[in-house]
């Protein structure tokens, strides 16, 4: 028997909650109730991350629709929190693997036989973002995620779930629901978790993408877990198992971009993070991890910490072909970089 579900709260949050609900579950089983507009900073901005592209084609959201947001603006690298000197955190890699090797363990060798260039500015990610020239290069072809104002993303939310059969209304009514939604998005709030029959979906939103990823996940797995009343116990189980270790990791990320001395955390996974990368250079993955190891490699960097050697597998590479490689690398992400300043 199918589950009848009411999405209260956050308008942007039950928007997306509410649009895969109604996408896969069917809207005539979904009712969105949010709250208020004129709660919502109509100032306030949302930066989607990259798997964007793929959450709007499951929605059947046409790329267009965004773009024509009046304040929409593709992103190629983002500062986690506002403040300038916080790091720039690109949104793909800092350059090509070669040989199975990843760039920076690349640079870190070829660094010691002769001083390369500092290794951010092999990123034309964080190149564009450092000179604010993110809207011509959007024809570089580089992974990117988008920003615009989370009071129209909301509205275009909103609307497309209604077209897939959702009843979005205005207040709460007597009809009957067999799981609420809490897409709360107070400063109290900071949790996902299912309880019976009540999902609260109000994850941390400190650092910028953080929540929507958060509520995206949150979203997938409501979808894959709730469309049935059977085995809810153990699909509430899986469900807030997933939802606290993905979490975790969101706080392994956080902690490091937040704290003066992430050295001294204590949290383990980090911990182990920071050790791994200070022997070998390697960034060692949790399960559930959100952040790609290009973002992990960015803040690392920012925070002083360095490798004490590079990985073994680097010294495959002869030492002239990894110079002129390295050269190379360097000159076509400069090139890259004016090509894109040009268009």
């Amino acid at each position: 028997m199918a589950i009848c579900f009411r999405i209260t709260g956050d308008p942007m949050r039950a928007g997306m909650v509410g649009a895969m609900i109604a996408r896969y579950c069917g809207g005539e089983n979904c009712v969105i109730v949010p709250q208020d507009r004129s709660a919502v900073n109509a100032n306030t901005a949302v930066l989607m991350r990259p798997d964007y592209l793929r959450f709007h084609a499951e929605l059947q959201i046409d790329p267009a629709q965004i773009s024509r947001l009046g304040d929409a603006r593709p992103v190629y690298a983002y500062r986690p929190i506002e403040a300038r000197a916080a790091p720039l955190i690109p949104f793909s890699p800092f350059g090509q693997s070669a040989q199975g090797i990843e760039f920076h363990q690349l640079w870190l060798r070829a660094d010691q036989v002769k001083t390369q260039p500092p290794l951010e500015t092999f990123s034309t990610a964080i190149a564009l973002a450092d000179r604010d020239a993110a809207e011509p290069a959007r024809q570089l072809n580089l992974a990117s995620g988008i920003e615009c104002s989370r009071v129209s993303y909301a509205q275009l939310l909103l609307g497309q779930a209604r077209r897939l059969g959702a009843r979005v209304e205005s207040e709460l009514d007597s009809r009957h629901s067999d799981i609420v939604i809490d897409c709360d998005a107070s400063e109290e709030a900071g949790a996902v978790a299912w309880d019976e029959n009540r999902i609260t979906v109000a994850p941390a939103a400190i650092l910028a993408g953080e929540e929507w990823q958060a509520v995206l996940n949150a979203a997938r797995r409501i979808v894959a877990m709730v469309a049935s009343q059977a085995d809810a116990l153990a699909e509430r189980q899986e469900f807030n198992r997933l939802s606290t270790a993905s979490a975790e990791r969101m706080a392994d990320f956080r902690a490091l971009v937040t704290e003066e001395d992430p050295r001294k955390s204590e949290r383990p996974a980090l911990q182990r993070k920071i050790e791994v990368f200070e022997a070998c250079g390697r960034i060692p993955t949790e399960d559930y991890e959100v952040f790609a190891p290009f973002e992990w490699l960015a803040v690392l960097w920012a925070q002083g910490i360095r490798p004490h050697r590079h990985e073994r597998l680097a010294e495959r590479m002869p030492e002239a072909d990894l110079l002129n490689w390295m050269g190379n690398a360097h000159a076509q992400a400069q090139s890259t970089l004016l090509r894109g300043a040009a268009l």
